[in-house]
């Protein structure tokens, strides 16, 4: 299966994100970065990173899907653990779940954020 990483953090005047897809031999396909208003929160970078990747993914044909993020939130809300209150929030996860529907095989999985270096090294 494909490999999605994404990630979103807070620097000092900006909110960036990042996401890496990966094929099954862990070499890059796609990688890309960006910034968000900086009165949003690393919450949204995080699921606007997951959304650019997924959307991507599912340009590049991929049905099948690992998905790993080190946002405890992000990947318990895609797992329906936990639900989406503020307002943006449920945005983004509708957003996501729009996406999710379109894949055979889709897979979240919370890593912590020393294992997730590969996404954060493009949040900076």
């Amino acid at each position: 299966m494909n490999i999605l990483h994404f990630d979103g953090g807070k620097r000092k005047d900006f909110i960036t994100y990042g996401c890496v897809l990966l094929d099954e031999d862990r070499n890059v396909i796609y990688k890309t970065n960006g910034k968000i208003q900086s009165s949003l929160s690393s919450n949204v970078a995080e699921y606007t990173a997951l959304i650019t990747g997924l959307a991507v993914a599912l340009q590049k044909g991929m049905t099948n899907l690992v998905v790993y993020g080190d946002s405890q939130l992000v990947i318990n809300q895609m797992l329906g653990l936990y639900r989406a209150k503020a307002k943006n929030m449920k945005a983004c996860a509708v957003i996501a779940n729009s996406l999710v529907d379109d894949f055979e095989k889709i897979e979240f999985h919370w890593i912590p954020r020393k294992d997730n270096e590969i996404a954060d090294r493009e949040t900076r």
